[in-house]
């Protein structure tokens, strides 16, 4: 928030006080820092009081109007219409009052959530209320910027005559002010570019430098990729060398193995394991158990279901791990 004496000292406008109403004395008087005025200039049919003394007139203030001469009208609307309380608000008003929206100046309180549903407090007050109140304090010396509602910190205010507060009131400094805020602002710019124009000196070594290491980068990416496409291939020899050697070595071994009453079908060979299929005129499981001799398999087991075909042989799946050597 903007502190009181910033528009007196750089902006060339005076600081606002407070002004509010009270029952007693009917001239202007200061009390606890505020300018008190009697109610009865909110009465058009009553008399204005005395002139304020010399001292406030010519005092920039702001209205706080108190509650009672305003308004109140209470808006309910469902909380998920909490962006859209205003619009309702300006709504209602035309709908449900005889003002118009060009004849009035309102303000909405903060709402108040009750379970899915929120209110919120309404202040209303006719313009030409609110221009008589501002001609009968601007007969009294005083200077009118805004009108709100007393204890309501709500914005804006209801009320807001910039004309009383435009340049013929400035002081004699303003302009003073805004030449050395300027001058601030374009030191601070020089101090903060400075170091940047000093480094503008070495930026073109710096990108002459860049393009060079660019360039080894994009070489030693290309050496990179020989040698990777070079490993790959080495890779791939080496380990069709090394299944062919144990594929032969594995047909070898299951040659031996299996009996003369056993047909194999099929075989599917993989790193991890061969599978075996066909058919044998003895038992399938003396089969596995005969496997379990052979050294370069291990783990032999029945991977499917056994049947037996019409001339009396079981028909097999067996399943063989490779041995795995250490």
């Amino acid at each position: 928030m903007m502190p009181r004496w910033f528009p007196a000292l750089f902006l060339g406008v005076p600081a606002a006080h407070a002004l509010v109403f009270a029952q007693g004395p009917a001239r202007i008087t200061r009390q606890r820092g505020q300018i008190v005025v009697p109610l009865a200039l909110l009465d058009e049919a009553e008399p204005e009081p005395e002139k304020a003394p010399a001292q406030f007139r010519g005092v920039q203030v702001v209205v706080h109007l108190p509650r009672r001469a305003l308004l109140a009208r209470q808006i309910t609307a469902p909380a998920k219409a909490r962006g859209q309380v205003a619009a309702i608000a300006g709504l209602d008003l035309i709908r449900r009052t005889p003002f118009k929206a060009d004849e009035v100046n309102w303000v909405l309180s903060a709402p108040v959530r009750d379970g899915d549903r929120i209110t919120v407090t309404q202040w209303v007050m006719r313009r030409s209320d609110a221009a008589r109140l501002t001609r009968r304090l601007g007969a009294q010396g005083l200077v009118v910027q805004a009108i709100r509602v007393a204890d309501e910190a709500t914005e804006p205010a209801l009320l807001v005559d910039h004309a009383q507060t435009g340049p013929a009131r400035a002081m004699p400094w303003r302009r003073l002010n805004g030449a050395a805020i300027a001058l601030a602002l374009l030191a601070a710019l020089a101090g903060w570019l400075y170091p940047t124009w000093r480094a503008s000196g070495g930026l073109a070594a710096l990108i002459a430098e860049r393009a060079a290491l660019q360039d080894r980068a994009l070489a030693l990416r290309s050496d990179l990729d020989g040698l990777r496409a070079l490993a790959t291939e080495q890779g791939a020899f080496v380990a069709t060398m090394v299944r062919r050697a144990r594929l032969s070595q594995n047909l070898r071994d299951l040659t031996v193995a299996l009996p003369d009453e056993v047909w194999l079908s099929e075989l599917s060979y993989s790193p991890q394991s061969v599978v075996l299929t066909g058919e044998t005129a003895k038992s399938a499981a003396d089969l596995v158990l005969a496997l379990a001799e052979v050294r370069s398999f291990t783990n032999p087991r029945l991977s499917g279901p056994v049947q037996r075909s019409e001339s009396g042989a079981e028909r097999f799946e067996i399943a063989l791990d490779h041995e795995t050597r250490p």
